[in-house]
């Protein structure tokens, strides 16, 4: 059986060291690399994104928001929810990264573009809403309470 001596050792623990040197150089190097790809990759995480749902009912109407900003640039439709009610949106084009829904049961309101709902449409004085991208990603709101106007 052979002996190693201290000097063979040491070399073999250096070469060794070398390797690991190496790796590390590498490993550094691929992770950087990786790092900076993802950074400069446009942000496309829906947790980024902002919903806004605002709502107010009155004896003879009914009327919601859906406001949604720093969105992947996509066609988006609105859901909005109520009770048993509920009335999806037709997709439309963000403007930038933002894109707003109006509902409304005012005829006005809606010849002027809002979408159609009933005026009884907010149950309980609660409505939610939710944006949805040709994707099928979904950014929910939780239920928000409507602004009662007694007139």
């Amino acid at each position: 059986m052979r002996s190693l001596t201290v000097v063979t050792i040491y070399r073999i623990f250096y070469k060794f060291l070398r390797l690991i040197q190496s790796f590390l150089k590498v490993s550094t190097l691929v992770t950087t690399a990786f790092a900076a790809m993802v950074l400069s990759l446009p942000v496309s995480s829906v947790e980024a994104a902002d919903i806004l749902v605002q709502c107010e009912k009155r004896s003879n109407r009914s009327k919601v928001s859906v406001d949604g900003n720093n969105l992947i640039p996509s066609n988006y439709s609105a859901k909005i929810t109520s009770g048993s009610n509920t009335k999806i949106s037709a997709y439309k084009p963000s403007v930038g990264d933002e894109i707003g829904f109006d509902f409304d049961s005012d005829r006005n309101d809606v010849a002027a573009g809002a979408i159609r709902i009933s005026s009884s449409f907010i149950q309980n004085g609660q409505v939610t809403g939710e944006l949805i991208n040709e994707k099928d990603l979904r950014l929910h709101q939780v239920p928000v309470l409507a602004a009662l106007n007694n007139d």
